[in-house]
């Protein structure tokens, strides 16, 4: 045991061929054995080398000492892939450190893990060939959801061998929930220690979340550590995203934030709800039925905004069809976000009218349409954060919107174009006209107005204004 201020640490660590006196006992004497069976995965990349961590469980900390208090809400901590099983107690709870370490070997004989340990490695990655037995450990420490609680955890120590794509492994659309955490020499920058009184320890944090013990012992140990990266899998840079071929869009909601500030301001007068937390919650939900409706996987969200794409191909070969039957599920979906948005406009038009207030801002809504060659994925590779988008065209749709967006805030422009009394607006580049087959192939829903130049920063690309009209109801 170690002090660390006025507290005593809760943290004991020893191998499987520590020797103890057969009289010495645990201090604290822990309530409960758990033999924990951990599956390690390496991998590098160009930039370096990682371990596959995961964080899947939401466990509140439960603090039974107010004075003792995590400090953040907890309810993740990373981890490796594993299993575990709670030992029944002894009639005569864990004594000495030997009987106790006795008890552990004789449960040990009825317990493999390996089978079910497989199991789950498989439904990850599809190809876990075997699993060799590494040197493991003991630790003695608070059970972390429940602090004021001491386990000893047995821990069992696995290897993977793997024989799967490499994609698999890499995951480049973030399904799997893993991530891959650097334990090369940039292990020191990305992670820091902190002592957490309500688990009585020194704590590792990576990305803001806590390391499990048991992690940190492996990584932090040079034996160990020179280990897992000598097994590590070699990934290239291409298993991490993938090249597209397809249809680009960039939305914002026009009038978005000040139609927040009103309903922070003038509603919350009339009423305790949180009008613009209503608002925020409306316009995401907006989004996320629009994405469900058109079917799209790929996409980024930033406040009132977003972009996503529809794949056709992973070649430039896609038919005018294909890319109008694409616009036309996508358009659909679109109309229905834009009356979303119209319901939202008639609820703060209501209000202003209804309370005598100052005119209620409008929403509308911009959209730029653009085709071509994208990627999707890890961008960053291994130590990717999120999944994302990259490549020209992905820059150039945001420009387009942004081009759109100064011609419908400048007044001259927007009259000049006559979109100056129109809501909802959008603009296809030349590209996603040419793609499906210009006016003809166009959805009913999208007007064609006139050409312009969209001009953002650097960018100077041509495009068409497009005005949006709800589709006529069969007689």
């Amino acid at each position: 045991m170690t002090e660390d201020g006025n507290q005593t640490e809760i943290y004991r660590r020893f191998s499987d061929s520590a020797k103890f006196d057969p009289e010495e006992v645990f201090s604290p004497r822990p309530t409960t054995l758990v033999m924990v069976a951990t599956l390690e995965i390496t991998v590098t990349d160009e930039f370096g080398t990682y371990l596959l961590v995961i964080s899947p469980r939401y466990d509140e900390v439960e603090v039974a000492d107010p004075a003792l208090r995590t400090p953040l809400p907890e309810s993740a901590r990373w981890t490796v892939p594993y299993i575990s099983r709670t030992l029944d107690r002894p009639s005569g709870g864990y004594r000495t450190i030997q009987t106790t370490l006795d008890e552990v070997k004789k449960q040990l004989k009825t317990w493999n893990p390996k089978p079910k340990l497989k199991i789950y490695g498989d439904a990850l990655f599809r190809g876990v060939t075997d699993l060799e037995p590494v040197a493991g450990f003991y630790e003695l420490k608070r059970s972390w959801s429940q602090p004021q609680v001491t386990k000893l955890y047995r821990i069992l120590r696995y290897r993977a061998t793997l024989n799967c794509e490499n994609s698999m492994l890499a995951d480049p659309d973030s399904r799997k929930g893993i991530a891959f955490m650097p334990i090369d020499k940039r292990y020191e920058a990305v992670t820091r220690s902190r002592y957490c009184e309500a688990h009585r320890r020194t704590e590792r944090l990576y990305r803001s979340m806590p390391i499990e013990t048991n992690v940190c012992a492996i990584i932090e140990d040079e034996e160990h550590g020179r280990d897992l990266k000598r097994q590590a899998v070699q990934l290239k840079r291409d298993v991490f995203f993938r090249e597209y071929v397809g249809l680009l869009f960039c939305g914002d909601i026009a009038g978005y934030g000040a139609a927040t500030t009103y309903a922070e301001g003038s509603m919350k007068d009339f009423s305790k709800q949180d009008h613009g937390a209503v608002l925020r919650d409306s316009a995401a939900v907006a989004f996320t039925d629009l994405f469900l409706a058109a079917g799209v996987t790929q996409v980024h969200i930033a406040g009132d905004g977003f972009i996503c794409a529809i794949p056709l191909a992973v070649s430039s070969d896609v038919s005018t069809d294909a890319v109008s039957s694409a616009l036309d599920q996508f358009t659909a979906a679109y109309m229905k976000y834009i009356e979303s948005l119209d319901v939202l406009n008639d609820q703060l038009q209501h209000h202003a009218r209804a309370n005598a207030t100052s005119k209620a801002p409008t929403l509308g809504s911009r959209l730029a349409v653009h085709y071509g060659r994208y990627r999707y994925g890890k961008m960053s590779q291994a130590a990717s954060l999120l999944t994302g988008f990259d490549g020209r065209e992905i820059v150039a749709v945001s420009r387009f919107e942004q081009g759109l967006r100064t011609i419908r805030k400048t007044p001259v422009l927007a009259k000049k174009h006559e979109i100056h009394n129109l809501a909802h607006v959008a603009a296809a580049s030349n590209e996603a006209m040419r793609a499906w087959g210009n006016t003809r192939g166009l959805s009913r829903s999208l007007i064609r107005l006139g050409s312009f130049k969209a001009v953002s920063k650097e960018f100077k690309g041509a495009a068409t204004l497009l005005r949006l009209e709800p589709p006529r109801q069969e007689s």
